[in-house]
C-alpha cells in the first residue's frame, strides 16, 4: 500500500504474532490471524480469520480493505439488497459492516463474514 509517513491505523494492534486485534466502532476482535494480503483493482485488500462473535452470531473472516476516500464502496449495498428477503443461497452472509477515514485522503471498510468457503481457483488435488 502507498501510505504516507505518519498514516498510523490506530484500530489494528499486532498483539502475539501472527494475532492481530481489529477495533471496529462496536467491537474488539482479538486474536484475527492474517489470512491474506492483496491489491484488487487498486484497493489494498486484507483477509483476517477469527472466532470471535458480533451480537452472538460467529464471525470467521474479516475483510478489510483500504481505498481512496471519494470512492464509492458499494459492497455494503450489494450484499444487503441481496438478503433484504433473507439469506440467499451461495452468497456469503455479513455480519457488520464498518467504516472510518485514515489520514491521506484514505478511509478503511471492514466486513464480518459469517461464512468461509473455499477458493474457488484452486483445483482438486493441487
Amino acid at each position: 500500500m502507498n501510505t504516507c509517513a505518519g498514516d498510523i491505523d490506530r484500530t489494528m494492534s499486532a498483539d502475539n504474532e501472527p494475532a492481530f486485534t481489529l477495533h471496529t466502532s462496536k467491537e474488539t476482535f482479538k486474536d484475527c490471524e492474517l489470512d491474506a494480503v492483496g491489491n484488487p483493482l487498486g484497493r489494498k485488500a486484507d483477509i483476517f480469520l477469527t472466532n470471535e462473535t458480533n451480537g452472538g452470531l460467529p464471525v470467521h473472516v474479516i475483510k478489510e480493505q483500504t481505498m481512496k476516500r471519494d470512492k464509492h464502496w458499494k459492497e455494503e449495498i450489494i450484499l444487503n439488497k441481496i438478503y433484504q428477503h433473507g439469506v440467499y443461497p451461495g452468497v456469503v452472509r455479513a455480519g457488520f459492516f464498518d467504516r472510518h477515514s485514515t489520514s491521506a485522503g484514505r478511509s478503511k471498510t471492514r466486513i464480518g463474514l459469517l461464512d468461509t468457503g473455499t477458493n474457488t481457483l484452486t483445483r482438486p488435488g493441487r
